[in-house]
């Protein structure tokens, strides 16, 4: 499952920084709403599911993105390439409920923290191997 969280977050970060047709209005519409996730998460933390949250920041960023000059469906697809490589982790491997339904901006931020983990070697890519070893 870590696997597909690591793919689909390097999937967002080459969307950000290295697809074609660069579309320099996505980063600091990202950054933006990531800003407000962080901010705003504490006031929907007591609410049942986080279809509130999501619809707020998923509002923010194609809003902003637009704004700035962007795509509406690039900004969408952030979401959903980074969200669907997760889900199916979860889902299929692990058959347990994502995080992201409660918590979206939590679950993003710690997709990131685990990526760079990964990346910088703080963390292994599989946490069984290393624990066999």
């Amino acid at each position: 499952c870590r696997l597909l969280h690591v793919v689909g977050t390097s999937i967002i970060v080459l969307m950000l920084f290295f697809s074609q047709g660069f579309e320099p209005s996505l980063l600091p519409s990202f950054a933006a709403t990531a800003l407000a996730g962080n901010a705003l998460c504490q006031a929907f933390i007591g609410l049942e599911h986080g279809l509130v949250e999501f619809v707020v920041l998923m509002s923010l960023l194609v809003t902003m993105n637009k704004a700035l000059g962007g795509s509406f469906w690039k900004a969408a697809s952030l979401a959903v390439v980074g969200y669907s490589f997760a889900w199916v982790g979860h889902f299929f491997y692990e058959q347990n409920k994502p995080a992201t339904f409660i918590y979206p901006s939590y679950s993003l931020f710690g997709d990131f923290k685990m990526w760079f983990n990964i990346l910088t070697g703080v963390e292994p890519l599989d946490p069984a191997a290393s624990k066999a070893s």
